[in-house]
């Protein structure tokens, strides 16, 4: 309910401007005032293209695979993803193997603040 309520979004925007922090939306709700807020006050913001979430299917690591192979796919073909990842400790144990050069098939993880930057005022 926070993301709808314009007072509230101000208060937390302003910190985040403050401290030069974008603001990730991982599921907007209709009535989220968070995007045009944050166009209008020059905080950086952005939405996951895809979450992986393996709240199902954490324990499997070839469908963990299997799933990270279609995240990878995607992210050569649109040559640009933002993917939140839900963390599990399978997940975290997973991770390090499944983000290895070889497995990454050329695709470049960097850091999220390299692809959200704050809008540019007109």
């Amino acid at each position: 309910l926070a993301t709808q309520d314009m007072t509230t979004m101000k208060t937390i925007f302003k910190e985040l401007e403050r401290r030069r922090l974008p603001f990730i939306e991982i599921d907007p709700v209709p009535g989220s005032v968070c995007d045009d807020l944050a166009a209008d006050m020059g905080v950086g913001y952005s939405e996951p293209d895809i979450t992986f979430n393996p709240a199902r299917w954490a324990d499997d690591r070839r469908e963990l695979d299997r799933r990270w192979r279609a995240v990878l796919a995607t992210a050569t073909e649109r040559r640009r993803l933002v993917v939140w990842m839900r963390a599990s400790e399978t997940v975290a144990d997973w991770l390090p193997d499944a983000t290895s050069i070889e497995r990454l098939d050329g695709v470049h993880l960097v850091p999220l603040s390299a692809l959200i930057r704050a809008p540019i005022p007109l």
